[in-house]
């Protein structure tokens, strides 16, 4: 078990070249485990910012002045990259600089410099623990500057030994190494800087020269307990870079295929004529030539179809969310006149081997639109070098209960087999001089939405049915009871007719 004292040191150990910690190795192991993730963004930062920045401890997907970019938090600075477009952006905000850090609204930080220059960062997805980080960094960062002003001779120590007496603190007459921050030093920063709730950032795997390393996501904080835990580590899931680079792609593309818990069969091995990245490049890519808001704009006709760009995810996945409003036919002129749709999609890519595509589907402005989530699952596995193989399952989710259920099932069933069919179709336009008999991409992702459109306008249409026979039904229930009433009438009014001629009949005899 590592703690965060031992996770710091060990990084400063690396960085700085100081003498070995005393660390088994199953401690080393964890962090080479851990550290794997960081070498590709790694490069990133040293490509773009050089080395003067310091180590870097977490990278964040976020915005600035409307612009898309990733935040880089290094031990000595604040850096923002981005080349949308073509456009190259650089900032660099260095700590000691840094006057003033705090939440601003309700989804941006708000950073000042001693310049009185105020920068936005919006679009975390945790802003909480971006800010964390930073003012733990900043800690450390003013600490160790009030270490050089005051001119403190280095210090040694190891993890486990005491640090040393007064006297060892005084300069001597050889000639002293560059400044080191020592392990006892920064275990006490650490434990009184960052919240046990938060962790460690994962230190890097480094060489003597080498000063940075950064994580690939949106920030790579392992399952490391708080200090002195006797807690295990929390299992790394499959999806995971650390967990990808601890087993072989191969392995981690079978334990993707593998990943149970969707019922219901939608495709089962339909082969596609093209390469992989053909396949990702021409169904699933950003502007992509068949894309899924071209389908849902020009085929299926809706209204107000907004697709956002693939954005990374903390575990080497990217998503992105789907929304559309699909109009909705009334034909009793109540209800509601289109369908608000919502999907969530992630995507793992496994090069060479396949693409492992989730989505999540949630279908507003119809009754019981609240009690049912549709989840769906593509599995698309190159075969060779021209062909990929398709198959896709799914799973009708209820959040809770209602009296619809069987309605919802029934028409998401029907519908999502009606909808596969009529995409092949499709299909077999887009690839008509391939094998037409077997052809399915994975943009099926279309099929899926629409599916779940239709299916809540059968919804609809089966309410409305069940509506019509109930009206029906109490037409002639009182239909029925007005007869009754009318022939219960016209007997009394005949009983009185004939009371009144009896009692006349009497009257004239007396």
């Amino acid at each position: 078990m590592i703690t965060v004292e031992e996770s710091f040191a060990v990084a400063c150990n690396q960085q700085f070249d100081d003498e070995p910690l005393s660390i088994d190795l199953d401690t080393r192991d964890h962090q080479i485990r851990v550290n794997a993730a960081l070498v590709e963004s790694s490069h990133t930062v040293l490509t773009h910012f050089g080395r003067s920045v310091g180590s870097c401890w977490g990278d964040f997907y976020c915005t600035n002045n409307r612009i898309r970019g990733r935040l880089y938090a290094t031990s000595n600075a604040i850096l923002f990259y981005t080349n949308l477009l073509g456009f190259e952006r650089r900032l660099c905000l260095l700590l000691k600089e840094v006057e003033d850090i705090r939440l601003f609204k309700t989804t941006s930080i708000s950073i000042r410099t001693v310049d009185n220059e105020t920068y936005i960062f919006k679009s975390f997805n945790n802003r909480e623990q971006v800010l964390h980080l930073i003012k733990a960094l900043q800690s450390l960062e003013q600490k160790q500057l009030r270490r050089e002003h005051h001119s403190e001779p280095p210090l040694r120590s190891t993890l486990n030994h005491p640090e040393p007496p007064e006297e060892a603190l005084q300069p001597s007459n050889t000639k002293t190494a560059p400044r080191i921050p020592s392990a006892s030093v920064l275990r006490q920063t650490i434990s009184s800087t960052l919240p046990a709730s938060f962790g460690s950032p994962p230190p890097p795997i480094c060489h003597s020269n080498r000063r940075r390393s950064v994580s690939d996501s949106i920030v790579r904080i392992p399952g490391i307990n708080p200090l002195h835990s006797t807690e295990q580590d929390t299992p790394l899931p499959i999806g995971s870079i650390e967990c990808q680079k601890n087993k072989s792609n191969a392995e981690t593309w079978e334990a993707a295929k593998a990943h149970p818990g969707l019922q219901e069969k939608g495709i089962e091995a339909v082969e596609v004529s093209c390469s992989l990245e053909q396949f990702y490049e021409f169904f699933l890519a950003d502007n992509a030539e068949h894309s899924l808001d071209r389908y849902q704009r020009d085929h299926v006709k809706d209204k107000d179809v907004q697709c956002a760009g693939w954005d990374a995810d903390c575990d080497g996945a990217w998503s992105r969310t789907i929304t559309f409003s699909h109009p909705v036919k009334t034909t009793l002129g109540v209800g509601p006149s289109a369908a608000k749709t919502s999907r969530k999609q992630r995507i793992r890519r496994f090069p060479k081997l396949g693409i492992v595509l989730e989505n999540w589907t949630n279908v507003g402005g119809v009754p019981a639109a609240d009690s049912f989530f549709v989840q769906d699952r593509w599995i698309i596995e190159s075969l060779d070098s021209e062909r990929v193989r398709l198959s896709t399952w799914y799973k009708i989710q209820f959040t809770k209960r209602t009296v619809l259920k069987t309605f919802i099932q029934k028409s998401i069933h029907k519908e999502t087999k009606q909808w596969l069919s009529g995409y092949v179709k499709m299909l077999k336009n887009v690839f008509q001089e391939n094998e037409p008999t077997r052809t399915i991409p994975a943009a099926m992702a279309y099929t899926s939405i629409s599916v779940f459109e239709s299916a809540a306008i059968n919804v609809l249409k089966d309410i409305k049915y069940s509506f019509r026979v109930l009206m029906l039904v109490a037409v002639f229930i009182v239909g029925f009871g007005l007869v009754a009433v009318i022939v219960q009438l016209a007997s009394m009014h005949r009983i009185v007719l004939e009371l009144q001629a009896q009692l006349n009949l009497l009257i004239l005899e007396q």
